[in-house]
Order: structure tokens, then sequence, then C-alpha cells
């Protein structure tokens, strides 16, 4: 099975790829969006749940920039590891796809 996973340029999983992503991107658009209508951020922090500076740090794209590269990573199926849990062998494939920088 392929996975595509958003990165940025030095390769690295961000946004809800990275395993310690916390809020999904919804929830990110969603405050973006309450913000450029003019909702104050402790009003927005207030209605979605994350506190003011994580709301205040992505408005102002200090958190959660855009991804600039997308890899497809080979990920094993959950049919082969219960067929195959004894095999304790990690195989890792990464392929760059695409590069979204001119």
């Amino acid at each position: 099975m392929i996975k595509l996973v958003k990165c940025n340029l030095a390769g690295l999983p961000i946004v809800e790829d990275n395993h310690a992503c916390k809020y999904p991107d919804d929830l990110v658009a969603q405050a973006r969006h309450l913000y450029d209508q003019g909702m104050m951020l402790k009003a927005i922090s207030a209605e979605l749940g994350p506190c003011f500076q994580t709301i205040h740090d992505w408005v102002k794209s200090r958190r959660r920039k855009p991804p600039v590269r997308v890899i497809a990573r080979r990920v094993r199926s959950e049919s082969f590891v219960t067929d195959h849990q004894s095999s304790q062998k990690h195989i890792s494939y990464q392929l760059v796809i695409l590069d979204l920088i001119n």
C-alpha cells in the first residue's frame, strides 16, 4: 500500500502526517477563515478550543506552513502485519513524487 505524505523541504512529515500533530487541518482552516472574517483571536480560541497562542501562530503562519513536497511511502497493510507478526524486519521505502516549489 502506498501513502502520500506532505513534507517540508528537509523531507520531514508536516501537518496531519506528522506523528505529533494535535489538531486536524480542518480546524486550522476554520480558525484562519474566522480570523479573515474579522473575529478576534480570543473569541476563536473560546469557540474552537485550542489556546490563544496556538490560534495566533496558525493565523500568522508561524505554524502549519503549507507543504512544499509530497513523498510516497510504502506502508504495510493490516493483513500483512497480522499474517507476519513473527517477522521483526521493518523495511522503509521512500520516493519523492512531487516538489511543490517552483
